[in-house]
């Protein structure tokens, strides 16, 4: 297995039929088992048709991690849809002393929201429409499937189209509400993909229940404090210490729990306001001065414009200043009462979102009321 000149040498454990079926290119980043390498197929590879896939490792040193590992595995090996992560492949490390798995992933060319955010802040209207009609028809899917996410936010979520070419596009398409955007966005230039399935977990639904939105269940509770449903925050337990991330935890959660998160996922590309915020004030205190650049927002802007051109001002605004639909769907589905929580599969039919036969769609009807159609595999249960 060795490595040719200007490709990355392979991990200590790099299965030898991963060699064969693709061709190491370069280092995309770094998890949690090692490298996430960037890789095309080789033509004799018959496993996939994506010339190029992302190859990332994932731990399993305990028995959780094991069970986490194979529940991702599982579940994703079931779904398809074409605004959700591809999973094409999976192998044993090559020892069999290593602890982990290396997955093959649908390989997404562009940037994930959270890098967006942080870069300019609020994104145009046009796109931002997009990107919920995308991220709503993908969660109603899962959950048409009875799989909960348990991790919606921007950073999970990834943007194609931003390139043309080896280049980047001009930043004005994504972060401009004018013509120009809308046309980019009406041609099909952009595509978000939901990402990162480690925290989803499948359920089952008793038979009385397979047309429902709203059922809850006791699980571990994962995710992120300030996307969470106020329901998952406030019934955890067995949690030490307060953070962001509630990844020990145990709650009542539910499908509608995900809706919740996908309002404040919205909320936040649409207005810049990190959830968690008061966003008039937030507004307020930002607005008066040119924000600094982090390394990382530095990084992507020179990346978009092709040299770093700023400081740039952070693009925010109240919900007062958005259009009454996009305050109402984000209103209904961050409702605090979950009872009264406009779900997923609902909101498909909202005057913003267009109705279920506007979106996309995966390979099992995910229509406001349809049957639950549950996985198969028991690996996505555990």
């Amino acid at each position: 297995m060795g490595s040719k000149e200007g490709i990355p040498p392979p991990p200590p454990d790099w299965p030898q039929q991963a060699d064969e079926d693709y061709e190491r290119i370069r280092v995309l980043g770094a998890g949690a088992f090692g490298q996430v390498l960037l890789a095309k197929r080789r033509p004799q590879n018959s496993h996939s048709a994506e010339k190029y896939v992302a190859i990332k490792g994932v731990s399993i040193l305990t028995e959780h991690e094991g069970a986490t590992a194979e529940r991702e595995i599982a579940i994703l090996s079931e779904l398809s849809h074409p605004n959700i992560i591809k999973l094409l492949d999976a192998y044993e490390p090559a020892s069999n002393t290593a602890k982990g798995r290396y997955i093959v992933m649908s390989y997404i060319n562009g940037p994930d929201l959270g890098e967006l955010l942080e870069a300019r802040g609020a994104l145009g209207l046009p796109l931002a429409q997009l990107i919920a009609r995308h991220l709503i028809s993908a969660v109603a899917y899962l959950h048409a499937r009875g799989v909960i996410h348990r991790d919606i936010k921007p950073d999970n979520i990834m943007l194609e189209g931003c390139k043309e070419g080896k280049k980047w596009i001009s930043d004005d398409l994504m972060w401009n509400s004018s013509k120009t955007s809308s046309k980019a966005v009406e041609q099909g230039r952009f595509k978000a993909v939901l990402c990162d399935f480690g925290f989803a977990r499948a359920i089952l639904f008793k038979q009385h229940e397979r047309n429902q939105s709203r059922v809850n269940l006791r699980m571990s509770a994962v995710g992120t404090k300030f996307f969470a449903a106020p329901e998952l925050v406030e019934n955890v337990c067995n949690k030490d210490e307060p953070d962001e991330a509630l990844t020990q935890c145990v709650s009542n959660y539910g499908l509608i729990g995900d809706a919740y998160s996908v309002g404040a996922t919205l909320s936040e590309i649409i207005t810049g306001v990190p959830p968690g915020k008061d966003p008039v004030a937030y507004v307020e205190s930002n607005r008066k001065t040119t924000q600094k650049s982090s390394s990382r927002f530095s990084k992507l802007c020179h990346i978009l414009s092709g040299g770093y051109k700023g400081p740039y001002d952070i693009q925010l605004r109240t919900h007062e200043e958005l259009p009454k639909p996009v305050t109402n769907l984000i209103s209904s589905l961050m409702e605090p009462d979950p009872s009264s929580r406009l779900s997923v599969r609902e909101a498909q039919d909202h005057e913003w979102i267009g109705g279920y036969d506007a979106l996309e769609h995966g390979d099992v009807d995910a229509r406001r009321g349809g049957e639950c159609v549950p996985l198969q595999n028991i690996a996505a249960f555990k």
